[in-house]
C-alpha cells in the first residue's frame, strides 16, 4: 500500500537570488526537489521539499548584457511540502496524515533553521506552524492526496468544534497567562530600563524550548545550557562568599571552573537539598501530586542539568547529536527552569 499528500507551508519570504548575481536563480522543474528518506515504525518512504512557484515575488532588471530589461524572482515565501509512504501492511488515512504531518514540521523546522542560521536570513521562522494540530495544518497548508497524478483535497472545511492549536506542547504548561495584573506590568517592562542576568537567561530559555518544538534539538540543548551558565555560577559564588569562601579562593582553584563542576561538586556543597526540595514540593503540589511531584526531586533537577550538559557540550566541540538523546534535552530543559526559578526567588540565600 502506498500513500502520497502534499502541503502548501508558507513561510516568512526568504532570499533566492544574490545581491551581486541576480540572474542566478533556482527554476521550478523537479531540478529544485529534495528528497530525504524516512522510516517510521512499519511505513518507509520519502519527504520531498521544493519551493513553490505561486509563492515567488519578483524583481526585474537587465539582463547580463545590460541590454535588455526580464523579470526574475528574487524571493520564495513558500514550500511545497510531499510525503510518500509505502507499506506490505494496510494503513488508514489518518494515521498517515498524523505521521506526515509529523515529518513536515520537523523538516520545516531544519529548513528554517538552515536559512536562518547557515545563510543568515535571521528573520525566518515557522511561527505557529508547529502548535497546530492536525487537522488545522491540513487546512492551512492546503493539503491534497496524490494519487496516480490526481490531487484531491483532504479536508474541505474545518469540521465543527475542532481547536486550532494542538491541546499540549512540549512545555505549554510553564508559560504564564496575559492576564490583567501582567497587561498592566507592560509599563513597568518598558519603564526598567535595568536588564538582569535572569533577563538574559529567560531569553536563552524561551529560544531553547522554540528550538526544541521546532526539532532543532542540538541549538535547544546549546541555548539551555547558556542560560545555566549565565546564572548558576554567580549563585554559587554568592552562596561560597556568604560561607566565608571568596572569589579569589574560588580562583585559585588549579582548573577553571565549568559550569559542570558548579552543577556536580559546588552547588550540592553549598546549597542544602532540603531547600531545593521543599520549594519543588510546594510547587508542584497540588496540581501534579502523583507523578510529576515524585519526579522533581533536588538531586533529579541536578543530573538531569549535568545530563543537558554533557549533551551541550558534545554539540558544541564535536558537532554530534543523537536521536536518543532528544528526551534528555527536553527534561533537561524542564529541569534547567525549574533551577533558574528557584535561584531567582532564592536570591537572598
Amino acid at each position: 500500500m502506498q500513500r502520497t499528500v502534499k502541503f502548501h507551508i508558507k513561510i516568512p519570504a526568504f532570499e533566492i537570488t544574490h545581491p551581486q548575481n541576480p540572474h542566478v536563480y533556482p527554476g521550478i522543474d523537479e531540478k529544485v526537489m529534495l528528497h530525504f528518506p524516512f522510516k517510521w515504525d512499519n511505513i518507509e518512504g520519502t519527504i520531498s521539499i521544493s519551493l513553490d512557484p505561486d509563492e515567488y515575488g519578483w524583481g526585474a532588471g537587465f539582463d547580463e548584457d545590460g541590454e535588455e530589461v526580464i523579470e526574475f524572482p528574487v524571493e520564495c515565501g513558500g514550500v511545497i511540502v510531499c510525503v510518500s509512504g509505502r507499506s506490505d501492511n494496510d494503513f488508514e488515512p489518518a494515521e498517515f496524515l498524523e505521521i506526515a504531518h509529523n515529518l513536515a514540521v520537523e523538516y520545516m523546522g531544519k529548513f528554517t533553521a538552515y536559512l536562518a542560521v547557515q545563510l543568515d536570513q535571521y528573520w525566518i521562522h515557522l511561527g505557529q506552524l508547529p502548535y497546530w494540530n492536525v487537522s488545522h495544518f491540513l487546512l492551512e497548508t492546503k493539503a491534497t492526496w496524490i494519487n496516480e497524478g490526481n490531487e484531491s483535497r483532504v479536508l474541505d472545511k474545518r469540521p465543527p468544534f475542532l481547536p486550532n492549536m494542538k491541546e499540549y506542547s512540549d512545555f505549554r504548561s510553564h508559560f504564564i497567562p496575559l492576564d490583567e495584573e501582567r497587561w498592566n506590568g507592560f509599563y513597568l517592562y518598558l519603564s526598567d530600563e535595568r536588564f538582569s542576568a535572569h533577563d538574559v537567561a529567560k531569553s536563552s530559555m524561551s529560544n531553547a524550548k522554540r528550538y526544541f518544538d521546532n526539532g532543532d534539538y542540538p541549538l535547544a540543548a546549546v541555548q539551555a545550557v547558556t542560560a545555566l551558565d549565565l546564572i548558576v555560577g554567580p549563585f554559587v559564588e554568592r552562596l561560597c562568599q556568604k560561607k566565608g569562601i571568596s572569589k579569589n579562593n574560588l580562583e585559585e582553584v588549579d582548573k577553571k571552573l565549568f559550569i559542570a563542576d558548579y552543577l556536580k561538586v559546588l552547588l550540592p556543597l553549598v546549597l542544602q537539598n532540603d531547600k531545593l526540595d521543599a520549594w519543588l514540593k510546594e510547587k508542584f503540589v497540588p496540581a501534579f501530586e502523583s507523578q510529576t511531584a515524585t519526579q522533581w526531586t533536588s538531586i533529579a533537577v541536578l543530573e538531569k542539568c549535568i545530563a543537558l550538559n554533557r549533551i551541550r557540550n558534545k554539540v558544541a566541540h564535536q558537532g554530534k547529536f543523537e536521536q536518543s538523546e532528544i528526551v534528555p534535552v527536553r527534561q533537561g530543559i524542564e529541569a534547567t527552569e525549574l533551577l533558574l526559578e528557584f535561584i531567582e526567588e532564592h536570591e537572598e540565600l
